[in-house]
């Protein structure tokens, strides 16, 4: 994956990690039931009504099944705020840990680890003192304690 797309798909990632937070932070729960409790009110009063002035029988047919729809929504719009609501801080949790992962790939991608000196085994390092003993560079006794020091 290269580094535009690792971008793109963060980009995604903290936007739904910003809509699970507004959700978490979203108060409306005792709002939403209120006004479902009003709406029933509200259609069984109108129901009520019609019936005590003995109207028409369509009407109030169709007033129930309105009644019907709507809280049939109320409790579909409920079930998903509350499950929604529930799962918020788990998603948060996740999409934080998927998130700094991405930010992790891209940096390594953006700054990749160049290879040094310890990638250089100890057979490198003691072939290159040898070559530093046979140009008179370094003493014998140097070499051996160098020797001495890279094989323990």
């Amino acid at each position: 994956m290269t580094i535009a797309e690792k971008k793109e798909k963060l980009r995604r990632k903290r936007e739904e990690l910003n809509q699970y937070i507004s959700i978490n932070n979203d108060n409306r729960y005792p709002y939403l039931l209120f006004s479902w409790i009003l709406l029933d009110i509200l259609f069984l009063g109108l129901l009520v009504l019609n019936i005590m002035n003995f109207q028409n029988l369509y009407f109030n047919i169709v007033l129930i099944a309105l009644l019907i729809i709507v809280n049939n929504l109320m409790i579909v719009v409920t079930i998903v705020f509350f499950v929604k609501k529930k799962k918020a801080p788990y998603a948060i949790e996740k999409l934080s840990e998927e998130i700094s992962i991405l930010e992790n790939e891209i940096n390594e991608l953006k700054n990749p680890v160049k290879s040094n000196s310890k990638d250089i085994s100890n057979l490198d390092v003691l072939l290159k003192y040898k070559e530093l003993l046979d140009k008179n560079v370094i003493t014998k006794e140097e070499f051996d304690a160098k020797k001495k020091e890279i094989l323990g």
